[in-house]
């Protein structure tokens, strides 16, 4: 008996605590409420230059465990010159906000962290009757919003899937048209670039429920994003339609470390037109299968960690004349690894390995690739995707301090029906754009080593295949062809390379181009194709022309 009344007691005293502590919190909030949608205000409109946002709450009733009260959220152009625009309400609705420190619906959506206020939301049928009536005559929104002891908020929105038809699609698009251009002030034309597409629409546009999970500090420093899209189509007929399925996106943020991390998946994305009267640059077919990307950036250090491929990408352009156009272009299983790091010497060591299983270009299979390099030292604030530019940036960084860079291709491989092409090499040197004569190039190089690999069988292959549009559409290349290929490529060979000590024109009984170059600074001699010669013969007139090579070309 006295277990069992102590038992009560516990229960009712951690009963009257918690009664207690959500009673506090109410207080809490509404004695901060107002400094709260002040602040959420403020940051709402520093953190954007487009519109002036306005928060404001009325019919406030507190009880124990929640507060009931109207909020509305109202936006308006920064700058507009027509006087006459009204601010246009995105939020105006009654809202119910739980009190913490453990509210129910948050423990109802797996949400254990004590939060101190917690908000359910549904959008009913007043404030929208044209959402409520599209979902179903029933919310077309419903989320929650809570609010931490640490100021940090977690927000999932939800919205119910719907289908549109021509005329639907036509009113609604119509309806943000004339939202973007009172409210945003925007010079973009919509009617110039709507009607001709909204002319051809015939079809059905559709969007299955939707989910989106965002959190953030109060000041937006930090915020993590999550959404999930199971289906979102358009279906015109049988050969007109777009569909897109099973599309996940995950942001993670942190202004303060300038850190930025991602992730992507997508099952499956296929568009096609054919009959439609749009421009027939837009007449394609594509489709994407098992698309992922993920990766992580350091904005301040220029760190980067990029993973990207796909199971399978498809282009065919103008489908419905698949002759009387450019060639479809379909590549299996690509992966692509990409990495930038800042070394200790505040300089940016980096790599990238990328391979494709099968690139097939018309009907042609050219083949399957991979190639592997990295690179050393290069000064993160020279970073470039202009080649043009690279040189005179590196050149202008070193100028005061120079450094070695280090550029290393570990591997490029292409296979194809007839072999295997395979080049690797490395170079170290300090670049010297201002002065590009020979000898001051060489003494600014303090390794290069350089192997080639390339038969001709494997070239005059991929060279054949890809000859002209007729070819294209083949799907093999005759023995004959490939002959007559192989043989123009050696008079190619010779015309640009005989006599070259760079260059043999076969290794065993394997005819192409060859070549095997080590050079060292620090010596003064260089190791090409197995032999040592003097760098002024490698780098003079012979190393272009003055030799000889055993071989002989057919020029039928």
């Amino acid at each position: 008996m006295k277990k069992t009344a102590l038992a009560i007691g516990i229960i009712a005293v951690l009963g009257i605590g918690y009664v207690g502590a959500t009673w506090y919190t109410g207080n809490v909030i509404e004695n901060k409420i107002n400094d709260k949608i002040k602040e959420i205000t403020q940051v709402a409109n520093i953190k954007q230059d487009k519109y002036n946002v306005a928060i404001t709450y009325n019919d406030y009733h507190k009880s124990v465990f929640s507060t009931k009260l109207h909020l509305t959220i109202t936006i308006s152009p920064k700058d507009t010159s027509n006087s006459d625009v009204k601010p246009i309400k995105v939020f105006d609705d009654n809202l119910t906000v739980h009190h913490g420190p453990f509210p129910l619906p948050a423990l109802s959506n797996g949400v254990f962290s004590p939060q101190m206020a917690w908000l359910e939301y549904q959008m009913n049928e007043q404030t929208s009757p044209e959402l409520w009536k599209l979902a179903g005559n029933q919310p077309f929104l419903t989320g929650y919003l809570g609010i931490s002891y640490q100021n940090y908020f977690l927000t999932k929105i939800k919205s119910k899937g719907f289908t549109l038809d021509e005329s639907a699609i036509e009113k609604y698009t119509k309806l943000y048209q004339n939202i973007y251009t009172t409210y945003f002030n925007s010079d973009f034309d919509f009617a110039d670039q709507l009607d001709p597409i909204l002319k051809d629409i015939k079809g059905k546009f559709s969007i299955s429920d939707t989910e989106v999970y965002f959190g953030t500090d109060r000041d937006f420093s930090t915020f993590s994003l999550k959404s999930h899209l199971p289906k979102i189509s358009y279906q015109q007929d049988d050969q007109n339609y777009a569909f897109l399925k099973e599309l996940d996106m995950a942001i993670d943020f942190d202004s303060e470390k300038t850190d930025f991390d991602f992730k992507i998946n997508l099952d499956n994305f296929v568009n096609t037109n054919v009959n439609t009267n749009v421009p027939s640059q837009y007449l394609i077919k594509l489709e994407i299968d098992k698309l992922y990307s993920q990766g992580s950036f350091n904005f301040d250090k220029s760190n980067m960690n990029l993973d990207f491929g796909f199971d399978k990408f498809e282009l065919v352009p103008n489908p419905d004349k698949p002759n009387e156009t450019k060639p479809a272009i379909k590549l299996n299983k690509l992966d692509w690894k990409q990495k930038n790091l800042l070394n200790s010497k505040g300089k940016n060591d980096g790599s990238l390995i990328a391979k494709v299983d099968l690139l097939k270009y018309g009907n042609q299979n050219l083949g399957s690739g991979v190639i592997d390099l990295a690179y050393e030292n290069i000064p993160k604030e020279q970073i470039t995707y202009d080649p043009a530019k690279l040189l005179q940036k590196l050149y202008d960084l070193n100028q005061n301090k120079p450094e070695r860079i280090i550029f290393t291709l570990n591997k490029l491989n292409w296979h194809n029906a007839q072999g295997d092409i395979n080049i690797n090499g490395l170079l170290d040197f300090i670049p010297n754009e201002k002065d590009s004569s020979m000898r001051s190039s060489i003494d600014n190089i303090y390794a290069l080593k350089i192997k080639v690999a390339a038969p001709f069988n494997v070239l005059a292959q991929t060279m054949a295949q890809t000859q002209s549009l007729q070819k294209l559409l083949d799907n093999d290349v005759a023995p004959q062809e490939l002959r007559q290929m192989k043989e123009t490529i050696k008079s190619w060979a010779m015309m640009f390379f005989g006599g070259s000590p760079l260059i043999n024109f076969s290794e065993g009984n394997v005819e192409g181009i060859f070549s095997e170059v080590d050079f060292s600074k620090d010596s003064d001699e260089v190791k090409v194709n197995g032999k040592s010669l003097k760098k002024e013969d490698l780098f003079g007139e012979k190393a272009t022309r003055g030799g000889s090579n055993d071989i002989k070309v057919n020029m039928e």
